[in-house]
């Protein structure tokens, strides 16, 4: 079954590699993922270059053996599929990024609404640099409390939100 992510489709080969990677990240215990890949003019997406660890959150990770790259697939090993706010700056500055979720299989795609704006880029930017200074060590409640409260504003304002089953 294909999942429609906007104008593109995640086809059943890409999901079922999401699945292995989840499965993966369950024995080795870290984040895992690869690059997403929009081949033109079909509109359906390939797997790109594959990360390990801290690469899948970093910027850019744009290789594409064939296509453009326009977001990508980690897993998160502990806790859900909820995003980082480091998740949703990926996810705007390319139109989408999907997590799976190690602890209940699950796996969404947060895909941008509407165009890419600098001054949205910029305020999502800047509230991840202010949420990941101010959290030093075991964060606090009022510290989880501020970055999740930050998170969903740019969570509900940009993204559309999509289950992959």
């Amino acid at each position: 079954m294909v999942t429609k992510l906007n104008s593109y489709s995640l086809t059943d080969d890409i999901v079922i590699r999401m699945r292995q990677k989840i499965e993966e990240t369950k024995q080795k215990k870290i984040e895992l993922g690869f690059g997403l890949c929009h081949i033109k003019p079909a509109d359906i997406l390939k797997t790109g270059e594959e990360c390990t660890g801290d690469q899948c959150s970093i910027l850019p990770m744009t290789e594409c053996p064939t296509g453009v790259y326009i977001g990508g697939f980690h897993t998160h090993p502990k806790g859900g599929t909820q995003p980082s706010i480091a998740d949703l700056r990926n996810a705007y500055i390319n139109d989408l990024e999907c997590v799976g979720a190690a602890n209940n299989d699950r796996i969404r795609c947060f895909v941008r609404i509407g165009t890419r704006k600098p001054e949205d880029e910029q305020n999502i930017k800047s509230l991840e640099e202010e949420v990941e200074t101010s959290v030093t060590g075991i964060a606090t409640i009022e510290q989880y409390n501020r970055w999740r409260k930050a998170r969903d504003e740019i969570w509900n304002k940009h993204f559309q939100t999509v289950t992959v089953q």
